[in-house]
């Protein structure tokens, strides 16, 4: 077998269960007997009971746990792991014995807001930490520690609901100190008619920070909250947004972006999706802010911009249509909103002047920010 010629080398595998199932045990008894040498391993739906519960890897480095403990099983230790560095759950458990000193980078799919602040109180040097957040608790119910300082925190990545008095992703920043942060990934993957306070994000970014890397997905809040969000963080040069559906008019941020020095003044490269009317952005003043940011600018220039944008202008003479005939309407008028943008005169000196640009269509579905 190919593992045998590996001798005593350091291995990377990837093991997934299947059928039947007496197989697999066997592969994984013979994996499990190779556990000094792993270095890195991905287990794919694999039980973690089925793992040594005081095993040995001396080599290991990052383990990948795409499965969900089983809240009546044993969970390994990785006491034994003293070089594991990098760490991923699909579903987090408190249960998990770990180094929490040694790692620099965590991430996972599903855990509490009650777990996350114990995990980030023990797992002071990390470097690189991503968490799903699951608003099982109110923020209000819980007893909030002091600042909990993460020094070497470089990128982080909150996402979870937002519902009415829940807010995991911002109210969780109300407990963090890092001011060596580069990179800020936000995303609320629910929202409901309210928008949400966004004073914990600007207390947050009024620490030392320079923040280079800024993603706000879904963000619930208003245009003016948005820009001021923006404004908050000068130093950002790569910044995407999706845009919630609380924004139906987002001209006051191409105003910002259209001749105010002062305004993402390190900008570099933006992403931007959104939905909703075709009065939502207005072509001309798109246009106009890329010209001035890209070729009139005077200070650091835009190299990249992508608009990415969905039609969806439901009102009441459509209230009786089939959801098709509804689609095809909103098709069609995605279509002609992109058309403005490419007869306009202004598409073609945009063209001509080298920067990185594209207008294109998405169908109401975008990429949730999860940790990968």
């Amino acid at each position: 077998m190919w593992l045998a010629r590996a001798r005593n080398l350091p291995l990377s595998l990837s093991l997934r269960a299947f059928e039947p199932r007496e197989s697999f045990r066997s592969v994984l008894e013979l994996v499990i007997n190779l556990a000094l040498q792993w270095r890195e391993i991905v287990l794919e739906d694999v039980p973690l009971s089925l793992l040594p519960v005081e095993g040995k890897y001396p080599s290991l480095v990052s383990i990948t746990m795409r499965c969900v403990p089983s809240p009546d099983s044993p969970i390994p230790s990785f006491r034994g792991a003293p070089r594991l560095r990098d760490i991923y759950m699909t579903r987090y458990t408190r249960r998990i014995q770990l180094h929490w000193h040694q790692l620099t980078k965590f991430r996972t799919g599903w855990i509490s807001i009650r777990d996350c602040l114990e995990l980030l109180r023990h797992a002071s040097n990390l470097v690189n930490a991503h968490f799903r957040l699951i608003s099982m608790y109110y923020f209000d119910d819980l007893a909030l520690p002091g600042a909990i300082v993460l020094p070497q925190l470089q990128s982080l990545g909150l996402s979870g609901p937002w519902r009415a008095r829940r807010d995991p992703p911002l109210d969780l920043l109300k407990c963090l100190k890092s001011p060596a942060l580069k990179s800020l990934t936000l995303d609320f993957e629910d929202h409901n008619s309210s928008v949400c306070d966004i004073s914990p994000f600007l207390s947050f970014v009024s620490q030392p920070l320079q923040l280079h890397t800024l993603i706000l997905s879904l963000l619930p809040t208003t245009a003016d909250d948005l820009i001021d969000c923006l404004k908050a963080t000068p130093t950002v040069t790569q910044l995407e947004l999706q845009i919630s559906d609380h924004i139906l008019n987002l001209n006051p941020l191409f105003s910002k972006l259209a001749g105010h020095s002062d305004f993402l003044s390190q900008l570099e490269s933006f992403d931007l999706s959104l939905s909703g009317p075709p009065s939502i952005a207005d072509p001309s003043l798109v246009l106009t802010a890329l010209e001035w940011r890209c070729i009139s600018t005077s200070f650091i220039r835009l190299q990249y911009f992508q608009f990415v944008v969905y039609i969806d202008d439901r009102n009441h003479e459509l209230e009786d249509m089939d959801d098709c005939d509804i689609g095809a309407i909103n098709d069609r008028k995605t279509e002609e909103y992109l058309q403005s943008f490419k007869s306009h005169a202004l598409y073609p000196v945009l063209e001509a002047s080298g920067t990185g640009f594209s207008f294109g269509e998405y169908f109401l579905e975008w990429r949730a920010v999860h940790p990968k």
